[in-house]
């Protein structure tokens, strides 16, 4: 009588590299098109405190038009003049353009140095030390280095 094996056969393992996956599990490989645009909306890159100030004060800069209105600025230099001296001055709307501008390139390249002042102190708030430091560094040269005092 022969003998009968009744061991468990195994099967042979199938050589294919591709493999068959349901469609259920491919649809969740790949999301949907509104998904990933709410994920790279939610992702966005977070910048430092410090990276963000500096980056608005160079885009101030390059700005060609002004960013302090006229008539307010055309009113703090006539108040200006009439304190300092008693006779009223005349001033073109020229003049006054030039004037702004001017002064609005110095207040911006002021207020950068300052804040340059307050990362060093490792701090993110502009304080008026950080803005006193910067002139004081800026030695005499400086055009809002005054000696005297004016008593606004």
């Amino acid at each position: 009588m022969p003998r009968i094996d009744k061991s468990p056969v195994r099967k042979a393992r199938s050589t294919s590299t591709t493999s068959k996956t349901p469609a259920k599990s491919q649809a969740k490989a790949k999301p949907a098109k509104n998904e990933r645009e709410s994920r790279s909306l939610s992702k966005q890159r977070r910048f430092r405190p410090t990276e963000k100030a500096l980056t608005q004060i160079r885009k101030y800069k390059q700005v060609q038009n002004l960013t302090l209105r006229k008539l307010p600025f055309q009113r703090l230099v006539r108040e200006i003049a009439n304190k300092i001296s008693s006779n009223s001055y005349r001033w073109t709307s020229k003049s006054l353009e030039v004037l702004q501008s001017v002064t609005e390139d110095y207040m911006v390249n002021l207020l950068e140095d300052a804040y340059l002042c307050t990362m060093h102190a490792k701090r993110v708030t502009l304080m008026s030390k950080d803005i006193s430091l910067a002139r004081r560094i800026r030695g005499i040269t400086d055009p809002g280095y005054c000696t005297t005092n004016l008593n606004f």
